[in-house]
């Protein structure tokens, strides 16, 4: 499953706009969490050796712009569920990978831009958490296949 998370979270990419919008508004939630990491730090976490596993990030990190990741339990994952679903318009994107299990639900969403620009979408949900995670860059789902095959 961690596997499959990273692989979720390396397909997010482009539209930063669109993102910046959406983790903006859940900011303001009472009792979300919210990461945002920019294109500086995932450049200088590139020159590090990012190795977990058979997942190698190093050739990955600079074709990221942004990564963003929204969570939250209880009221708040349901607020934070209902903002995802108006903000972010899933008939724009590619399904790539769905996976339920039991009441887990994960999806994985890319779509391209102009410019080689993609954004990937990872959404999780369970019945009392929710999250979401859009990275945004110019990384193919070749670059993901490859940083995964070690």
């Amino acid at each position: 499953m961690k596997k499959a998370i990273l692989l979720l979270i390396l397909c997010i990419s482009a539209f930063a706009a669109k993102a910046e919008t959406f983790f903006e508004s859940c900011e303001k939630i009472q009792g979300a969490s919210t990461i945002y990491v920019s294109k500086a730090m995932i450049s200088m976490a590139g020159n590090l050796d990012i190795v977990d596993g058979d997942v190698d990030l190093n050739s990955l990190a600079s074709k990221i712009d942004g990564l963003w990741v929204v969570t939250g339990e209880g009221k708040t994952a349901a607020e934070i569920k209902n903002k995802a679903k108006t903000a972010l318009d899933t008939s724009k994107y590619e399904k790539l990978l769905s996976v339920k299990e039991d009441s887990q639900n994960v999806d994985i969403m890319m779509r391209s831009g102009n410019g080689n620009k993609n954004e990937c979408i990872v959404y999780a949900t369970e019945p009392s958490e929710t999250t979401v995670i859009i990275i945004t860059g110019t990384f193919t789902l070749q670059d993901i296949i490859k940083a995964t095959k070690r």
